[in-house]
């Protein structure tokens, strides 16, 4: 009778992990439809507008990069509903690459608050994907806020009376942009243009979540603000 029951208990779990295999690829494979229909719906409104093939096959090139980096953009979706301590902690495991190089914020104030500076500015950073041939930064106007690249490869360049003048060229672990959290919003922009030479990852700070976090503690805008 013992041995019966064994047996049973071993058919059931085999059943269970079948029916949980069986769910699993259920899911993949709706997810991978759905994603493929509005991928269909997408080219055949370009083509339906006349957009160029070299267009439609970027779009489409962008779609593939970005469905692969969907555990990112799913990831705010569950630390969101962590407790506030564990989503701190959580962001700082994925972030801390970005806000720990800057020697900035090893200074004044931050020397003995650097700890908390970079925890607090790490829940307001996003991962974004940018196509090949996207400015993350424009010559003459107010970046957005700080990029700093995770993947991919940008192109820094000036441009005087039409002619290109190339600065840079950006790779995994560098940033631009890091004057934006210091520009006032009526000044003449940058002085260069940051543009993407294929598809980039990158980790997006915008100067309106700097401010958020400077107001953390009055030491900390008083600094920047100096």
């Amino acid at each position: 009778a013992i041995f019966r029951l064994m047996v049973l208990a071993v058919h059931v779990v085999l059943w269970c992990v079948l029916v949980a295999c069986v769910s699993n690829i259920a899911m993949i494979t709706s997810s991978t439809s759905e994603f493929n229909m509005n991928r269909k719906v997408l080219t055949h409104f370009l083509m339906r507008h006349d957009v160029a093939k070299p267009m439609r096959g970027r779009v489409t090139s962008f779609l593939w990069q970005a469905r692969k980096k969907m555990a990112d953009k799913s990831l705010y979706d569950l630390v969101n509903q962590l407790s506030p301590p564990l989503k701190k902690g959580v962001l700082f495991a994925v972030h801390h690459s970005m806000v720990e190089k800057f020697e900035l914020f090893k200074q004044g104030p931050f020397v003995s608050t650097s700890q908390q500076f970079w925890h607090e500015m790490c829940m307001h950073i996003r991962i974004k994907l940018f196509a090949q041939f996207e400015f993350l930064v424009t010559q003459g106007y107010v970046p957005e806020g700080l990029f700093f690249l995770r993947r991919g490869t940008v192109r820094v360049f000036v441009l005087e009376h039409g002619e290109e003048e190339r600065v840079d060229l950006l790779v995994s672990g560098d940033y631009v942009g890091l004057e934006a959290l210091f520009m006032p919003t009526e000044s003449s922009g940058a002085m260069s243009n940051a543009l993407t030479e294929e598809i980039c990852e990158v980790m997006v700070l915008s100067r309106v979540a700097f401010d958020r976090v400077l107001q953390v503690r009055p030491e900390w805008w008083k600094f920047i603000e100096a």
